[in-house]
């Protein structure tokens, strides 16, 4: 795919392309009718995601929601692997962060490590060995995404962020667990032992032409 921009004529050195998000081109979360959401602190920032436990989904998972569940049509990971992309290179890896609980956490729970609790309406989301994985916030990321997949990802919404973790489950307030049955939603991939049970998923920003210059649009009319 080739993009081409018209020059504004704002400026009187070698023309660069330039792409920048206003407030409102920035990413917009994706409106689920069945969403049950969770708070939890990522790398100290805390964030509220979808629970997606029992469904099996990936970071750069992109589809759309219009039977009120995300439905995959593909990963932007393959797809850039398939264009050749080299996903070796640093600008592409997902950011790592570290997870912890928000509010109250029932007293079996306080004293394990490595433990992650999250409000699950009436109970308790409890998750081991949590990490955190989003996709890349750098420039020359998101470029990418408005241009060479930007038809792929148009009117499509992006799995953003996930919690992975060894194992979810449920519990009520007192610390019991929900049931003994397997862990909270089997969406393992295949031959993995990680767990994929929260999530965020949202609309990519929208690529926006620079305005032109009204003071150089006249000059080149004058060139004419």
């Amino acid at each position: 795919m080739v993009v081409v921009e018209h020059c504004p004529g704002c400026c009187s050195r070698p023309r660069k392309h330039a792409y920048t998000l206003s407030a409102s081109e920035s990413w917009r979360r994706w409106n689920l009718p069945s969403r049950v959401l969770h708070d939890l602190a990522l790398g100290g920032q805390y964030k509220s995601l979808d629970e997606c436990s029992g469904q099996e989904i990936a970071l750069g998972d992109y589809g759309d929601s219009s039977d009120g569940n995300f439905k995959r049509h593909g990963n932007i990971f393959d797809d850039m692997r398939q264009l050749g992309i080299d996903l070796t290179d640093s600008v592409y890896h997902p950011v790592a962060s570290s997870v912890s609980g928000y509010g109250r956490v029932p007293p079996p729970l306080q004293t394990q490590h490595d433990v992650a609790v999250t409000p699950s309406l009436d109970k308790y989301m409890v998750l081991h060995h949590p990490k955190g994985l989003s996709l890349p916030s750098n420039e020359e990321f998101e470029l990418l995404l408005k241009t060479v997949l930007s038809l792929r990802l148009a009117e499509k919404c992006i799995v953003r962020t996930v919690i992975q973790c060894s194992e979810s489950y449920k519990v009520e307030r007192d610390g019991r667990r929900v049931g003994m049955e397997a862990p909270e939603g089997d969406n393992r991939p295949a031959g993995s032992g990680t767990f994929t049970p929260l999530c965020i998923i949202e609309e990519p920003p929208a690529r926006r032409k620079e305005p032109a210059c009204p003071r150089r649009v006249q000059q080149f009319k004058k060139i004419r």
